[in-house]
C-alpha cells in the first residue's frame, strides 16, 4: 500500500494546482508510514511464527507409538 501511495505522490509532484499539491504533501508521509509499517509487520510476523515452525518440524519427525497398558 505504501509503495502505491509513493507512486501516486510521484505523479502529483509536477502539478501546480493547490489541491493536488496538498494531496502530495499528505501522500508522501503517509506512503512512508504505510511502507515501514508493512515492512515491520512482515518481519515481526515471520519472527513470531518461527517458533511454531520449529515445533511442527520437530513433531513431524517424532516417532509416536501407541501401546496398551
Amino acid at each position: 500500500m505504501g509503495a502505491l501511495i509513493m507512486i501516486l505522490a510521484t505523479f502529483l509532484t509536477e502539478k501546480t494546482n493547490f489541491f493536488l499539491r496538498l494531496l502530495e504533501v499528505m501522500a508522501v508521509p503517509a506512503s512512508w508510514f504505510f511502507f515501514w509499517e508493512g515492512l515491520g509487520k512482515i518481519i515481526i510476523l515471520s519472527n513470531e511464527k518461527m517458533p511454531n515452525y520449529e515445533f511442527y518440524k520437530k513433531m513431524s519427525k517424532a516417532n509416536i507409538i501407541f501401546a496398551d497398558y
